[in-house]
């Protein structure tokens, strides 16, 4: 693992953990974060976020993407489709961010995209229905292959 790959996933590592933390804090209507799977991640998804809309019961899904830089996030936004662009929500999380700060930012998009009933259902069907590239292929069995390999080491 380079040390960008290393430092991505710390980033996303402290996301993850201050996310998962409830606070005071926390809004009511905030109800978690997961880890996405791997035939998410090579599509450009690193978490979903979930929350309850305003109106209706469904929970809200909504892809998440984690950079740790404003020039990270600008690579990101250069290779995306304008759909992947418009349908997954980055944030910019610092070294030096604390998890408060981290919370807070990710309440106030969540909370923009509840007022304006956002909803995440087709673009993800749409998603996951799209035959990857070659390389998105390779990258995602590469992916399952070490995950089944660090699970048989535990055993």
């Amino acid at each position: 693992m380079s040390e960008s790959d290393e430092v991505g996933a710390a980033t996303e590592a402290r996301f993850l953990a201050a996310l998962t933390e409830r606070t005071e804090r926390t809004p009511d209507w905030f109800v978690g974060i997961k880890k996405a799977a791997p035939i998410w991640d090579v599509r450009a998804v690193d978490f979903f976020l979930y929350f309850q809309p305003l109106k209706g019961k469904k929970i809200v899904k909504v892809p998440v993407q984690i950079k740790t830089s404003d020039f990270g996030a600008e690579m990101f936004q250069k290779k995306q489709s304008p759909i992947r662009k418009a349908n997954i929500l980055l944030f910019v999380v610092r070294g030096e961010a604390l998890d408060n700060e981290v919370r807070h930012m990710t309440y106030l998009a969540l909370d923009k995209l509840r007022r304006k009933g956002a909803s995440f259902e087709k673009f993800l069907a749409e998603q996951i229905q799209q035959k990857l590239s070659p390389p998105a292929q390779k990258q995602l069995d590469e992916q399952i292959l070490n995950k089944k390999k660090r699970k048989r080491a535990r055993h």
